[in-house]
């Protein structure tokens, strides 16, 4: 066979299977995309098996070759824009259609809603007039006479949430719809904290499975973003979801911020392969046991984007209000199911027609972010003021330190590596005039402590500053 006949068949093969599939191939970074229902995913492997069967089909040898060279034609004939999908809009995307959240109306997977068939490849002009080109669909379809009631989960929820949390489950349905839509643009991200068997997985599992699990969602941890190919598991994903954050500390959040701060660009590499940039759709949310600590506790653009949700109950085993896989049940009610989507749907119409999430979740942040990742910071907080020509003995104030580490379940320090510790707040040591004892510089007891639990960590903004200009962090 003669080599203008062999690329003969490239060509036809292509064709046909261009014929067959709605397919797009990233023009900066070559990756394949194949539309199933309302959305593009990507799913080369489809396209290698059909080219597969028709190859054995007609008996031609050479499979791995020819399967490629077909790939190399479809490419060229599908470059596009990643830049053409649609973005950070007020949609959710369903199996049977698309929700237009502003207009409150949902419009059907019909001819009448294309009004023209889509193109090979969609150009700018096509999608401005007859629709958008999505990356994403929820595995659900859009019902509007949806008349069930997720009973059993707001039940959990307000367990979970107590009515002491600033945190109320009208904000978690909010949540909930903010992930389940196209919008990135209120630059919110989300961690849910407590000690083990706390129902913080359990929430996050639940969310998971609604937004279609790993189709949509990315597990990238807040430590292995800036890590090279560590933004990569992000493009084309509606949400970053990482449970059971570890508790090392975090030096640099620059992919992080650019994420969720609108940047559009960001940038990511394959192994072996090409260098590109994306633009994030993911949000982010977080599970930990122990907040992770900040280098850079000044870093106001980290924690303004922030929220914190505490989960105070522990529901040990034993325990009668203990669901064992509570998520896994209401996964296969599909009654509950459908009310948490007619609930989540709700919530994003309140979040779009106010614009921002509770202005009173955001409050503190930094302060309760340190102050539960930061054990120094908080017994400074708690225990100590600030006062010029007073002092503590070292041996004291150690003692009184590690008692305090132990009654937080951590491991003990010794009185240099605590002294070292202590010049972050700009403590120093003096020793008295004949004496051998050294003495920690400018600081006393409180005479009333300070210290709250967790969710009640809501201290005034001047009590916060005060903190800062006594002791003058050096990350601040």
């Amino acid at each position: 066979m003669v080599k203008e006949d062999i690329k003969a068949i490239w060509e036809e093969l292509g064709d046909f299977i261009l014929s067959k599939n709605a397919i797009i191939t990233l023009e900066d970074s070559e990756q394949i995309m194949v539309k199933n229902n309302n959305c593009y995913k990507f799913n080369q492997g489809l396209l290698e098996d059909q080219i597969l069967n028709i190859l054995q089909a007609q008996k031609i040898k050479g499979l791995s070759h020819n399967i490629n060279e077909t790939l190399k034609y479809i490419k060229l004939r599908t470059k596009y824009n990643r830049d053409n999908f649609t973005y950070n809009s007020w949609i959710i995307s369903f199996k049977n259609g698309i929700y237009y959240i502003e207009d409150d109306k949902f419009h059907k997977n019909t001819i009448e809603f294309d009004e023209k068939p889509e193109p090979i490849i969609p150009t700018n002009e096509w999608i401005k007039k007859y629709r958008p080109i999505l990356f994403y669909e929820l595995p659900f379809k859009y019902d509007s006479k949806n008349k069930t009631n997720c009973r059993e989960f707001k039940k959990a929820l307000r367990k979970w949430l107590t009515p002491k949390n600033i945190v109320r489950p009208a904000d978690i349905f909010e949540i909930y719809g903010y992930f389940m839509s196209l919008s990135n643009s209120l630059k919110t991200s989300f961690l849910l904290y407590g000690k083990p068997d706390t129902a913080k997985t359990q929430l996050a599992n639940i969310l998971i499975y609604i937004l279609g699990e790993k189709e949509n969602v990315s597990s990238v941890s807040l430590q292995r973003l800036n890590q090279r190919f560590g933004s990569r598991p992000l493009e084309f994903k509606i949400a970053n979801i990482y449970t059971e954050l570890p508790n090392t500390k975090l030096f640099d959040v620059g992919v992080f911020k650019a994420c969720t701060g609108g940047d559009k660009y960001i940038p990511a590499e394959i192994k072996g392969g090409k260098i590109y940039s994306f633009q994030n759709s993911a949000r982010f949310l977080f599970t930990a046991n122990q907040i992770p600590p900040m280098n850079n506790i000044g870093d106001l653009a980290f924690f303004n984007r922030n929220i914190l949700i505490y989960f105070p109950t522990i529901y040990e085993r034993g325990d009668k209000n203990r669901i064992e896989d509570f998520a896994h049940t209401i996964i296969n009610d599909p009654n509950e199911i459908k009310g948490i989507i007619k609930e989540s749907i709700k919530g994003i119409r309140r979040l779009y027609k106010r614009g921002y999430f509770r202005l009173e979740l955001y409050e503190n942040t930094r302060h309760i972010w340190t102050y539960e990742s930061d054990p120094l910071y908080a017994f400074l907080y708690d225990f100590i003021d600030r006062v010029k020509g007073e002092d503590i003995s070292q041996k004291e104030f150690c003692e009184n330190y590690n008692n305090y580490l132990l009654s937080k379940g951590r491991e003990t320090k010794k009185q240099n590596s605590i002294t070292s510790e202590l010049q972050r707040f700009n403590i120093g040591v003096t020793q008295h005039f004949k004496e051998s004892e050294r003495y920690y510089s400018g600081i006393k007891w409180k005479i009333d402590p300070q210290y709250k639990l967790s969710e009640e960590l809501t201290d005034s903004e001047e009590q916060l500053t005060l903190f800062d200009k006594q002791f003058g962090n050096n990350n601040i």
